[in-house]
């Protein structure tokens, strides 16, 4: 849960024991248990409030559940104050593992079967839930992108550490850390306004409506809402998508073909990189 302020807070720990106390009942009910020794929750919080977290414990049923440090969720580590510290290490882990794998058998494989597996195990794993990186720190997103380095070079077989990595990645014509994740956080800004997003994504973007028809009013821009902090605000869907999409070229924000607006779009940030 993410936290305003101590009242906030209270609030939102009664909703929790509610919420499980009703899910307890429902499961009672159909016959089956709800296994409260795996139950955790985790309270965020900005490294610059004021006032430390209250300790507070959630009561499940008589069991009292103590927050955690951090806890995982459809295989995202999140910690206390959501700087994904933690997932990017277990990403870094599991790809330098994967690439000491690929390298043993690297002598075997073609230029298309080595970007194959590499694609398979390794940018596989930088793509994943890569739209949570938006607006992280420069130095979190240096450390992934040294893993697609590596990844560049053993593809090409390149074993000179001194040999600069950017025009292997534009031979490879892979686009680096920064330029995937505005590339994910693009690609559902696009689901959203052409309806073919969740619900739950869809509300946050507001498609900005000019009362007087100008030349500003057809290129199709979201509205930014206010908001009262810095460091995470802009890190949240509804801001960051807005942002990145009223910078988009005219043409680009009007292509309504997904697959066609993809192939223009990672052309375009391909560009913006490289060129």
């Amino acid at each position: 849960m993410d936290i305003d302020n101590d009242v906030d807070l209270l609030q939102k720990v009664h909703l929790l024991e509610s919420t499980f106390a009703d899910t307890c009942n429902w499961m009672t009910i159909n016959k089956l248990k709800l296994n409260t020794d795996k139950t955790e929750f985790l309270i965020i919080s900005s490294k610059t409030r004021r006032k430390p977290v209250p300790e507070i414990s959630l009561d499940l049923g008589g069991i009292f559940v103590q927050p955690s440090i951090h806890a995982r969720n459809l295989g995202v580590h999140i910690d206390s104050h959501f700087s994904l510290n933690v997932h990017v290490t277990n990403v870094i882990k599991s790809c330098y593992i994967s690439l000491r794998n690929i390298n043993s058998i690297r002598p075997y494989l073609t230029q298309a079967a080595a970007e194959t597996v590499v694609h398979a195990f390794i940018s596989s794993r930088l793509d994943f839930c890569n739209s949570l990186f938006i607006g992280l720190p420069a130095y979190t997103i240096k450390r992934l992108q040294k893993i697609q380095n590596a990844a560049a070079k053993l593809t090409t077989c390149c074993r000179s550490r001194f040999v600069h990595v950017t025009p292997i990645l534009r031979e490879l014509h892979w686009l680096p850390v920064a330029s995937r994740i505005e590339f994910k956080v693009l690609v559902l800004t696009h689901r959203c306004i052409y309806g073919s997003a969740p619900n739950y994504l869809s509300n946050a973007i507001v498609i900005k409506k000019a009362n007087v028809n100008t030349r500003s009013s057809t290129t199709l821009s979201l509205t930014i809402p206010r908001s009262r902090g810095v460091m995470y605000s802009k890190r949240s869907f509804r801001i960051a998508a807005p942002m990145l999409w009223n910078a988009l070229p005219k043409d680009l924000k009007h292509i309504n073909v997904f697959e066609t607006f993809k192939n223009h779009l990672k052309t375009f940030l391909f560009n913006k990189y490289f060129c």
